[in-house]
């Protein structure tokens, strides 16, 4: 599947670069996100969660991640483009245990990770309204990531590798600047990732999941420019 994707990506590549109608436009654009997170979460312990009882475990999670998003597209129709992009995102997460006490002989340490990824796929647009200053927009995409990921765990290091599948659709805005200049807001929609990750040791896990998602991780800001 990562071949077929690679060689269809260089494919609309290929093609756009030649493009023999010059009337047909080119949208050239980036979208970044910026998410930071600051909440506790209750440890799961053997059964269910551990509170109450005078036992409180509690982690204190911080998140900062960015993500940056360039595309190239080409309008095919007065309300499709089609064309490829690129995602790089990097991301640190620390869990800290806090008003933690003893149970049952446990200990809990803090989780530190640093994880980066980076992806390429394909994507299509269909506009609803094209010829408005404000248009809305629905923008399915077949993509595949490679990430990284450096963990210190029960104090020790580890080091995880991952691949996945990644099929969705966004759902955004545009407004139009001017002629060739637009504004782009984007939030992911439904989502499906599959794949697999590896750590030294520890034999290949494969995951897969299925979601609607409509939150600020997903919430995407961007400028595009038309030629």
């Amino acid at each position: 599947m990562k071949r077929i994707l690679y060689l269809t990506f260089c494919v609309f590549v290929i093609q756009m670069a030649h493009a023999q109608d010059f009337e047909s436009k080119f949208v050239l654009g980036g979208a970044f996100n910026f998410f930071m997170q600051k909440n506790p979460d209750a440890i799961p312990g053997n059964s269910g969660i551990i509170t109450g009882s005078g036992i409180d475990e509690v982690y204190d999670t911080k998140v900062n991640s960015f993500t940056f998003k360039p595309y190239l597209m080409r309008k095919i129709s007065q309300k499709w483009l089609i064309g490829v992009y690129m995602d790089f995102k990097f991301e640190k997460n620390m869990r800290e245990p806090i008003n933690t006490s003893s149970h049952n002989n446990l200990v809990y340490f803090p989780i530190r990770r640093e994880i980066s990824q980076y992806g390429f796929g394909i994507s299509s647009r269909y506009t609803l309204n094209p010829t408005n200053q404000l248009r809305v927009f629905f923008q399915p995409y077949l993509g595949y990531t490679f990430i990284e990921i450096d963990e210190l765990r029960s104090n020790e290091n580890h080091k995880i590798d991952g691949k996945y599948l990644d099929l969705g659709a966004d759902l955004g805005i545009i407004y139009a600047i001017n002629e060739h200049i637009r504004a782009v807001f984007t939030i992911g929609g439904l989502n499906y990732i599959s794949g697999s990750r590896e750590e030294v040791d520890t034999p290949d896990v494969d995951f897969s999941s299925l979601g609607f998602n409509l939150d600020l991780s997903t919430l995407f800001f961007g400028i595009e420019f038309k030629f």
